[in-house]
């Protein structure tokens, strides 16, 4: 009688537009019981537009051995994908790396994850092996060539970086066209890698060539215009090094969090020998950073919660507390944006769950995601 009501409910479910109704979360059982179960609970919330909900059952369907575990995969790097989600999703991989999507176009999405989450954790030699299994046909091949790049050039690669490798990569990834606003932030990251490889080859004149490539409407520009004058100042450009800092002032820029450009004119200054003009820039620094580093590691010592962290940040008021452009340039992390924006589509699928009078199973779930 209960897979009818399930069929029954699902079928309810296709129409429906305000979310999963009572009839599905009353028959469908949770997902700690069959994986059938967990995966007809996780595609019925994706069909009704929950994917963040819909993690937490078809993670528990994917990890159980049987006919559900490849549905589930597929259905779960569907709902990343449309998501962007880039915390639970790789991390559940990485720690699963013998499960396999059932479908092709999957299989490379998962390498994809697997890799970036190796990358981030520091398992180099892993994270190489799986981004390089990447054909450079796919789409997916410019975010992996970039992700490949910084792991050649990672000096605690085993064996020592390979800058020529990493560069190769990068150089690569720039002849990708397309791809939207995401292609255009991967170009814009490989060309970045590429200018810091070259500063750390000392082909100094090369490595400002290449900031001076940087596209001006990516996300990493503004630390571009900063690092581009180390080249420069060790080329002996100390008037292109200063300009280049003081470039970061302007307006445009004050949402940027670039504490070390005002180290970097202090250095050229004293370099110059004008000795109370550096005193002048060092007690600039101090009297604006100061008070900030003491406020972090206040906030740090007082061991805040998770809860107030993301309160922190994700609130105008707190975090304008932290001044000088930390909050917004925090926020712009890619994983720290991933986050709160996974958090926001949380809160909104409970909104839905609620106000269609629905729990059980599903808000559980929900619970569950939003507190990993």
């Amino acid at each position: 009688m209960r897979p009818l009501l399930l069929v029954a409910a699902l079928a309810a479910l296709a129409c429906a537009r305000g979310g999963p109704t009572p009839e599905l979360l009353a028959a469908a059982r949770a997902p700690d019981g069959s994986p059938s179960d967990a995966l007809a609970l996780g595609q019925a919330l994706q069909t009704a537009g929950l994917d963040a909900t819909s993690i937490g059952p078809l993670r528990a369907a994917a990890t159980a051995p049987g006919p559900a575990q490849g549905p589930a995969l597929d259905a779960l790097l569907a709902a990343q994908e449309r998501l962007d989600e880039q915390l639970l999703v790789p991390a559940f991989l990485a720690a699963h790396p013998d499960l396999r999507p059932a479908s092709a176009g999957f299989q490379e999405r998962a390498l994809l994850l697997r890799g970036l989450e190796d990358q981030r954790t520091g398992a180099l030699e892993s994270a190489e092996s799986l981004l390089r299994r990447i054909p450079p046909g796919s789409p997916l091949a410019p975010r992996a060539r970039y992700a490949l790049g910084i792991v050649l050039s990672d000096p605690r690669h085993p064996g020592g970086p390979r800058p020529q490798a990493a560069l190769d990569e990068l150089q690569a990834v720039l002849g990708y066209p397309g791809g939207g606003t995401e292609g255009m932030e991967t170009r814009a990251l490989a060309q970045m890698g590429i200018a810091r490889i070259l500063y750390g080859l000392r082909q100094d004149a090369a490595s400002a060539a290449a900031y001076d490539r940087v596209p001006r409407e990516s996300r990493v520009w503004p630390e571009s215009l900063f690092e581009r004058g180390y080249p420069r100042f060790r080329a002996g450009d100390d008037g292109g090094a200063l300009g280049t800092v003081h470039a970061t002032r302007a307006p445009q820029l004050q949402p940027s969090f670039l504490p070390e450009a005002r180290i970097l004119e202090a250095t050229v200054l004293f370099h110059a020998c004008l000795y109370p003009e550096t005193r002048s820039v060092l007690d600039g620094f101090t009297g604006a950073y100061r008070p900030l580093a003491e406020r972090l590691v206040a906030l740090v010592d007082r061991r805040s919660s998770s809860a107030e962290e993301v309160a922190l940040l994700s609130g105008p008021a707190q975090r304008d507390t932290l001044g000088l452009g930390l909050g917004p340039a925090l926020q712009a992390q890619p994983r720290i944006a991933a986050g709160l924006r996974l958090l926001r589509t949380l809160d909104a699928e409970r909104t839905r769950l609620l106000s269609a009078g629905s729990g059980g199973p599903a808000l559980e779930q929900l619970d569950r995601v939003r507190t990993e």
